[in-house]
This record gives C-alpha cells, sequence and structure tokens, in this order.
C-alpha cells in the first residue's frame, strides 16, 4: 500500500508533466503562428509588388521635354513618338511626375493601353541618341516606369556595366560631365520639343 506522501508526490509529478506538455505546446503554437504570420505577410509583399509591376509595365517616363503652354503634354509625347520612333502611342493619360519648381522640369508619366506597345517603345527609344534634332539627341530620354526594387536592381547593374568599362579602358566615362557645363541652345520659334536642363534627365541606361 502507498502511504499519502507517495500519492502526493505522484500527484504533483503528474502535474508538472502535463503544465510542461502544455507550455510546450503552447510554445509550438506561438512559433508556427509567427511562421505563418512571416509567410503570409512575405507573400503579401510578393504579390503586391507583382501587381505594380503589371500596372507599370503599361507605362513609360519621358524625361528632357519641358512645358510648352501651347500645346499639351499628350500631343508632345505623341509627336516625339511618331517622329523619332515611328511608333504612334495609344496614350491613356500623361501627367507631370514631382514638384512644380521653378528653373527645374518634370518628367512625364505616360500611362497607354498595352504593355506591348509601352515595351516597344521603351526598346526604341535608342533611336533617340541618333535623333536629327541635337535637343532630343542629347536631352531627351524615355525609360520604363520602374519600381522601386527594378529601380535599384537597374541601377546596381548599370555601375556593374560602368566598372567594367572603366577596367577595360583604364579610365572613366562619364558622358554627362560635359553636358552639365554646357549651357542649352537657344530654341526656335517653332520648335515643339523643348528639352529640360540635363541635369534633371533621367540616365541612359
Amino acid at each position: 500500500m502507498f502511504g499519502a506522501d507517495e500519492v502526493s508526490l505522484s500527484v504533483d509529478k503528474d502535474t508538472k508533466s502535463a503544465t510542461g506538455s502544455a507550455a510546450v505546446k503552447a510554445r509550438d503554437t506561438d512559433v508556427s503562428s509567427s511562421q505563418k504570420s512571416f509567410r503570409g505577410a512575405v507573400l503579401s509583399a510578393v504579390y503586391s509588388d507583382m501587381r505594380e509591376q503589371e500596372t507599370r509595365s503599361k507605362n513609360f517616363v519621358v524625361s528632357g521635354l519641358a512645358v510648352d503652354t501651347n500645346v499639351e503634354d499628350k500631343e508632345i509625347v505623341e509627336i516625339l513618338c511618331e517622329k523619332e520612333l515611328q511608333i504612334k502611342p495609344d496614350i491613356k493619360s500623361c501627367r507631370r511626375l514631382g514638384k512644380n519648381i521653378s528653373g527645374k522640369v518634370q518628367p512625364i508619366l505616360v500611362s497607354i493601353c498595352t504593355k506591348e506597345q509601352a515595351s516597344k517603345i521603351t526598346s526604341s527609344a535608342r533611336k533617340l541618341r541618333k535623333s536629327e534634332n541635337t535637343l532630343v539627341r542629347d536631352r531627351v530620354f524615355i525609360n520604363p516606369d520602374l519600381t522601386k526594387a527594378q529601380a535599384a536592381a537597374a541601377y546596381e547593374l548599370r555601375c556593374k556595366r560602368r566598372q567594367a568599362q572603366v577596367w577595360k579602358t583604364g579610365r572613366h566615362t562619364d558622358s554627362q560631365t560635359s553636358d552639365a557645363q554646357t549651357p542649352l541652345p537657344m530654341l526656335t520659334e517653332n520648335s515643339r520639343l523643348r528639352p529640360c536642363a540635363p541635369e534633371f534627365t533621367t540616365a541612359a541606361p
């Protein structure tokens, strides 16, 4: 026969064992919930970025075109694309990015109907560097509308390319240094493509 003290010790051990198991299960549940919450946050961020990329894929950004009070931005962009790229864009909307600051020219965010046409325009943008119009050739750039992550990746890639070029040639090739020191040429009265100062243009990829 067991004495009263032995029975009490047995009950205490069973109680402690049950309490310990419950604590372990609670801890495992908390860890599992945290992991699920983290995975959910990551998936949400990924899907959000994918949706943003899908929306931005139908846009492009034009840098270097100053405001013309006589002509809407949409018409200026259409003229630029048709004359320089031989593409007639199906433009939905145009708007200037950033704040309107005296002496500075805002880039134009252009939204069109399909991402295929947007991709075609940005891929053809290199033709601007061969334009017969020196203002367009030296000052106007067309780039994709990138997310922050895409822009950071693109910048890193450009840095690597420039570094490789430096190692290859043995000297730095900064084509924009001379541009920044050169004043803008005078515009003619009939010119609709009015570039901004070079420091506000988007760097060529």
